[in-house]
């Protein structure tokens, strides 16, 4: 029964239950209607008490679940915290890791410019002792035929 209809319906009931216990009391006997009254007002009460009980669970069970839902949030919140966290340290890693390369390249740069500026003043001793040598060879071979 629903609100208003189940509200009154139990005051029928109970007053009628009244009635029939004040029978009792006096030792009269009851009808057959008296009886299934008083199982009705019993079965009555069983289901508002159960209506009671389930009603306490919801509540219960909906509170749980209002805490359940709040602690996910906090901890989606701190994990959230988290990523953003190691996002920030990635960067920062990214960042020394991309100067670190722009170092070494840098590094590798001057070293190339130096090992051509060696490999060119080699290549001018080399050309000027052949040159040395290649005068000489003409040198002698000038007096061998004069």
């Amino acid at each position: 029964m629903s609100g208003a209809a189940g509200s009154v319906a139990g005051a029928v009931l109970a007053e009628l239950t009244r009635s029939i216990l004040e029978k009792v009391r006096k030792g009269e006997k009851l009808s057959t209607e008296e009886i299934i009254v008083l199982l009705l007002d019993l079965n009555y009460r069983q289901v508002s008490d159960l209506q009671k009980q389930v009603l306490e669970l919801y509540r219960q069970l909906d509170a749980k679940i209002e805490g359940v839902r709040r602690e996910l949030s906090d901890r989606i919140t701190a994990l959230d915290r988290k990523v953003d966290g190691m996002r920030g340290e990635m960067f920062d890693l990214y960042r020394q890791l991309d100067r670190k390369i722009e170092a070494t390249r840098s590094q590798v740069e001057e070293t190339r410019r130096e090992l051509l500026v060696k490999v060119d003043e080699f290549r001018r001793e080399v050309n000027q002792r052949l040159d040395a040598v290649y005068q000489l060879l003409v040198r002698a071979a000038g007096l061998r035929e004069g």
